[in-house]
């Protein structure tokens, strides 16, 4: 398969999840259901990328914590250049939207990424409304706070969507995603103590509030988080 063949279809992908995501998004006023945070292995090659992950999800209306495997696997065509391959941690943290239940989110999904900044450039053309994306705007004209995130928006085959902040290597990636059946976090914690870490990175973007306006006006915050967890991961 040639270049062309692989990048072609890349830019519609990613407009098509990123339009489908911030739908739930571009209301007026809204409230998360829930955070994600999502922790694995990734690599990008040859305009591919792959990554088995592991989901923590806190569930706002009965406040506990699930657990979920997922595989990714999608395009990449950044990494056909040979200095931006890569392989390692992959990890991301954001809000849910529209989940009456965490099953939902079992089984086919999408996801897009893209740099904090390029998004902050073109956000106007994305939505012009809805205050969860001030946070995005904030996030990507702070020079400082942007550097290294890439923001991810995806959906699942259910309904709801989610919306993530991580590493800047797994930009400009679209891909499939499947994630097996959500269980209880306290059932699996005692053989993988290092959830209890994970847990704690929830805590704190809990804390900063779920509602449109909260989620805006703590924008600081939450870049201070994202530093502090990629300095610790």
């Amino acid at each position: 398969m040639g270049e062309d063949n692989i990048t072609t279809p890349v830019p519609g992908t990613f407009m098509t999840i990123t339009a489908l995501g911030i739908a739930h998004m571009s209301l007026d006023d809204f409230s998360a259901d829930g955070v994600l945070a999502t922790v694995g292995l990734g690599a990008g090659a040859r305009g591919m990328f792959v990554a088995g992950e592991i989901d923590v999800l806190w569930e706002k209306a009965t406040d506990r914590f699930w657990v979920s495997l997922a595989e990714v696997v999608g395009l990449s065509p950044i990494t056909l250049f040979r200095t931006r391959r890569s392989a390692g941690l992959t990890w991301s943290i954001g809000l849910v939207f529209d989940m009456t239940n965490p099953q939902q989110f079992r089984g086919g999904g999408a996801v897009a990424a893209w740099p904090i900044g390029f998004l902050g450039l073109t956000s106007k053309a994305i939505a012009d409304k809805g205050k969860a994306w001030s946070l995005v705007m904030h996030l990507a004209k702070s020079q400082k706070r942007r550097k290294g995130f890439s923001a991810l928006i995806g959906i699942s085959s259910s309904g709801p969507s989610f919306f993530q902040f991580g590493p800047y290597y797994a930009s400009l990636t679209s891909a499939a995603t499947w994630n097996t059946r959500f269980v209880p976090l306290d059932s699996v914690i005692e053989r993988y103590p290092q959830l209890e870490g994970v847990e704690s990175l929830i805590a704190q973007v809990r804390s900063l509030g779920d509602t449109s306006t909260q989620i805006a006006d703590n924008g600081d915050k939450f870049a201070d988080i994202l530093a502090a967890a990629n300095g610790g991961l």
